[in-house]
């Protein structure tokens, strides 16, 4: 197996990751729909960085790939008394990693993920991130920061189309718990974009530079790396690489609390 960049001198820090409780979900093949290049090996290492880099103990990581991320699964991380809610302390952070297909949903104009088992033509049937975002926010953790490299306009990171008789349309996701301070997500595409692969690096675009980031290169001089600082890093990175692949890709961001310290190298 060839091995990137990122996917070698991973880091490791004194963080204190305690307190951190990660889910990570990489769906590369599906039963209903086309696969998803790179996606386990994005999940794979964004695994192995919250390890090394964020400080965070195995026993805190939910980590699934595959035929091992159903819609029982998806149930079982975000139900009111699932995985996640069972872990919640006084002052835990959640980060939740997704890799895989997103789809919409063009009578609700809603974006859904599509665990390994659901068929995107029937969107609604997966799991809303508007739901997802208030499931986390029920919670009232100290803080919830989110990364989804996926697009919901409809294509797979292959060009090919998810949903039958339909050209890529645009999803806002506005849910009103994304107003909250501690909510943070990052997405990788915006409007009708869809996600791509760099092939180049065996990893999707926007994981690459997500990866690459925290591995050091968005870091401020004073070694200690914020919200903002990776985000910037990722939206110039990606979106610049994305135009040498003859593609655009603009990463978002939503959120109001930028200055938040998530690593000290």
């Amino acid at each position: 197996i060839t091995l990137a960049d990122v996917d070698k001198n991973i880091p490791e820090t004194n963080e204190d990751g305690e307190n951190t409780l990660a889910v990570i979900v990489g769906i590369q093949d599906y039963k209903y729909a086309p696969s998803v290049d790179y996606a386990d090996r994005d999940a794979q290492y964004f695994y192995e960085y919250s390890k090394s880099v964020l400080g965070i103990p195995e026993p805190n990581i939910y980590f699934r790939l595959d035929d091992g991320a159903t819609s029982g699964e998806f149930n079982k991380i975000f139900a009111e008394d699932g995985w996640i809610a069972r872990r919640m302390g006084p002052s835990t952070d959640i980060i939740f990693y997704y890799s895989g297909h997103g789809a919409p949903d063009p009578k609700s104009e809603k974006g859904f993920l599509i665990p390994h088992d659901i068929d995107p033509n029937y969107a609604n049937t997966g799991f809303s991130l508007d739901e997802i975002y208030e499931s986390l926010s029920a919670l009232e953790a100290n803080s919830v920061s989110v990364f989804i490299d996926a697009c919901f306009s409809g294509e797979s990171r292959s060009e090919e189309m998810l949903i039958a008789g339909i050209r890529p349309i645009s999803i806002e996701i506005a849910s009103p718990v994304l107003t909250a301070e501690n909510f943070s997500v990052f997405s990788a595409s915006t409007g009708k974009q869809y996600s791509s692969a760099y092939p180049e690096k065996f990893h999707g675009l926007f994981t690459y530079f997500l990866l690459k980031g925290l591995q050091g290169e968005a870091k401020g001089r004073d070694k200690k790396l914020t919200l903002g600082e990776l985000y910037d890093y990722v939206e110039k990175n990606v979106s610049r690489q994305a135009g040498y692949l003859d593609k655009e890709q603009n990463p978002t961001f939503i959120g109001s609390n930028e200055d938040r310290v998530i690593v000290r190298y």
